[in-house]
This record gives C-alpha cells, structure tokens and sequence, in this order.
C-alpha cells in the first residue's frame, strides 16, 4: 500500500497547478494517508532500508543499533553506499516537490484572498487576521519539513563520509567532533518530529481553502441580494 500511495501521489504531482480549482481533487492528493507514508518514506525509509540490506539478526544489524559501524559494512562497501544516497536523494526530492506543491497552494490562496477585499471590505478584515496566521503556519511547516529532515540526515550522512575508508587520513579528532554532532541532531531530529506538525498542516491548508470558497459564496450572495434589490427599485 505504501509503495502504491507514493506512485499515485506521483502520477498527480504534474498536475499541482489544478488543486485551487477543484477541491475534490486537493483532498484525495493530500489525505491523512499519503502524508505518513511520505514522512514515512522520508524519515523512516533509510533507516528501513540499512535493516532490510544488512540483516537485524547479523553483526552488521548490532553494530548499527550500537553505534559501533566500523568495520567493512559501512566502509568498504560500496553498494550501501549507492543505497544510502539514492535514499536520501529520493527522500529530499519527495519533501521538496510536497514543500513546492504546498507554497504554490498557499501562493494562491493568499490571491484570491486578498482579491476579495474590493467586494466585502468588512468581511474580509474580520476574518483577515487568523487567515494570515494560517498561511504563516503553512509556509513555516512546510520548509520545516524539509530543514528538519536537512538536519536529521545531513548530517549523519557528513559523517558516514567522513567516516568511509577513502578519508583516512582525516583526524580522528575530527570524525569525533562531526559524530557527536550528527548523533545531537538526530536526538534533536526525534525530539522535534514534524509528524503532528505535517498533519495538522494539511487541516489548516484545507481550513485555509474553505475559508476562501465560503467568501466566494458570501460575496455571490451579496452581490446577488443588491441586484435583486436593485431590480426590486
């Protein structure tokens, strides 16, 4: 199911630009479903993936769970290297075409927003504020998204490197310091998870989108009770 998600979610990446139209079409893109298993793949997928290629029950399995990765699995060789970046990269495109998807979304919402003020100049300032708030949030959440993960495997991967046979002649001085930090900012990385963010993300966006369709209705509403009070006249 979940790689199944990820390919329809793909599939419908090209078509981003026709969300605003038609909100059926934004709700069975972003449902609760296709957001953890994006996350899902993104943050859990690496780790997924050294398990499934190593063994739980082998040395090389205790050895990642004991942060003891110093012999060949990790340095020598090089297929798991290929896996680890192909991993990474994969994860960090899928976050930024979401993270892209969403400030488009939010680019257009905030338009046809503001667009609104010429016609109810009341309504809109009353509701203005928490509208503004919303999309704030929205932007924060999606670029953290991605910085977090930045943050949860850069720096990992930088020591995995720095770690690697080909860089022996880096001071272990060095691989210390860089170790400590890739293992801080993962701690840091699962402390802060953006996963209860990511959720309530996509019931503000939908919120945000409704907001702007129920102005639209009020302003149809309006302009359609002056016209018939006109033609009344």
């Amino acid at each position: 199911m979940l790689v199944l998600s990820l390919l329809d979610m793909t599939l419908k990446l090209h078509r981003c630009a026709s969300l605003i139209i038609n909100i059926k079409v934004h709700k069975s893109f972003m449902t609760d479903k296709k957001v953890v298993a994006l996350l899902g793949f993104a943050w859990i997928g690496p780790i997924s993936v050294m398990f499934l290629y190593f063994g739980f029950g082998t040395i090389a399995g205790g050895e990642i769970m004991r942060w003891e990765c110093t012999n060949y699995y990790f340095q020598n060789d090089s297929t798991w290297k290929i896996i680890t970046v192909f991993v990474f990269s994969i994860s960090l495109v899928l976050l930024a075409l979401m993270n892209w998807q969403s400030c488009h979304l939010i680019t257009k919402l905030q338009q046809s927003y503001i667009g609104q003020k010429l016609f109810d100049y009341d309504h809109y300032e009353s509701n203005t504020s928490q509208f503004q708030w919303n999309l704030q949030y929205l932007r924060r959440t999606s670029h953290g998204i991605v910085i977090w993960y930045l943050i949860g495997w850069g720096p990992f991967c930088l020591a995995y490197a720095v770690s690697s046979a080909d860089n022996s002649n880096v001071p272990n001085d060095t691989r210390l310091v860089v170790s400590l930090v890739a293992r801080s900012m993962i701690i840091l990385k699962t402390l802060t998870s953006p996963f209860l963010y990511a959720m309530k993300f996509r019931v503000i966006r939908l919120r945000s989108k409704c907001l702007v369709i129920s102005s639209a209705i009020y302003r149809i509403a309006i302009t359609y009770a002056c016209s018939v009070q006109d033609a009344n006249k």
